[in-house]
């Protein structure tokens, strides 16, 4: 491991609330800092028992807060990237699992939107089946009700089944729309029965692998891995480049934002003043019409960014989960 990565990894060793943080903040989260559903700390083994790779993934059905881990997890409310149908572009040579799935993760964590409907499907499958949580729980003599598989989540979130265009102007950017009660929920994600009790919540942590050492060390090196080549991301000429070009494209259309994080922060900005919902969605919807193209066209750079640098998050990954420098393991 060479002095500067070693440098950096110490450097964002305590940053593990910040990395998941800037994730929150970035797209969306009024809404998503309400609460962190407890079913938004499930995560699997992988083959050969190394630990899976912990990420936030938001459910369809409800807002989601940041909290102190990454983990893969039911999608909620109007938190995840935008999503495309469109056909994966990608490495043309077969990629071994380990790092398909550190691919996905990159890609849910590190990009503002674009995620494509089967890398939401592959990131939510990572997620320990709710067959096995369900047999957990009962072998702990509690009841649980399963919730929807990875497919039924995406295939019941409006954003990954409508043409970009189409949800802009039904929903807007996702933001006032989910206030005032437009956007579909998505099923209810497992849980254990009604009076279960705090025991039963307990268990349902363990059943998910929340406990499990190895996946929190491989969470952890995700994150610092996330937060380290951000910097790399951001800098990359090509994505500077592509952000002024898309604030060239909304100041066309009449709007200037600094940013697609900006823009929508300012929406999540103006319902906490307490102003009517009403007048805050029908803004939204006009700057997220205009928004459809500037966006599809920088998101395109910043995933081809990401794809082309790849190389560098995994050496960074293994960097920070062979160094014990992960944010977590500072303790």
């Amino acid at each position: 491991m060479t002095m500067e990565l070693e440098d950096r990894i110490a450097a964002g060793a305590s940053t593990l609330d910040s990395a998941i943080d800037s994730y929150t903040e970035r797209e969306h989260d009024r809404p998503a800092r309400r609460r962190l559903a407890t079913v938004a700390a499930s995560a699997v083994l992988l083959a050969g028992g190394v630990a899976a790779i912990a990420a936030i993934a938001p459910r369809s059905g409800e807002p989601r807060s940041a909290g102190p881990v990454a983990t893969a997890a039911p999608i909620t409310g109007p938190t995840v990237p935008a999503a495309t149908s469109a056909p994966v572009a990608g490495p043309t040579e077969p990629e071994d699992p380990q790092q398909a799935r550190l691919r996905t993760y990159a890609m849910a964590l590190l990009l503002d939107s674009g995620l494509r409907r089967e890398e939401m499907v592959a990131f939510l499958s990572e997620n320990v089946p709710e067959s096995e949580v369900r047999t957990c729980m009962e072998d702990a003599g509690f009841a649980y009700s399963p919730g929807p598989s990875p497919k039924e989540e995406v295939d019941a979130d409006v954003r990954f089944t409508m043409a970009p265009h189409e949800y802009a102007a039904a929903y807007g950017l996702g933001i006032a729309g989910w206030d005032l009660g437009l956007l579909p929920r998505s099923p209810e994600p497992g849980e254990p029965a009604p009076g279960a009790g705090d025991a039963a919540v307990q268990v349902l942590a363990g059943c998910r692998g929340i406990f499990d050492p190895e996946r929190r060390a491989t969470s952890d090196a995700v994150n610092a891995a996330v937060g380290m080549f951000r910097v790399s991301l951001d800098n990359d000429q090509r994505t500077v480049t592509a952000l002024a070009e898309w604030r060239s494209c909304m100041e066309a259309a009449g709007f200037e934002y600094g940013s697609p994080q900006a823009m929508r922060g300012s929406f999540y900005a103006r319902i906490t003043t307490g102003e009517a919902l009403e007048p805050i969605f029908a803004d939204e919807v006009a700057v997220a019409v205009a928004n459809v193209p500037c966006e599809a066209a920088y998101s395109a750079v910043v995933r081809t960014v990401i794809d082309d640098r790849f190389h560098e998050f995994t050496a960074m990954f293994d960097a920070a989960l062979a160094s014990g420098l992960a944010p977590d393991a500072q303790g």
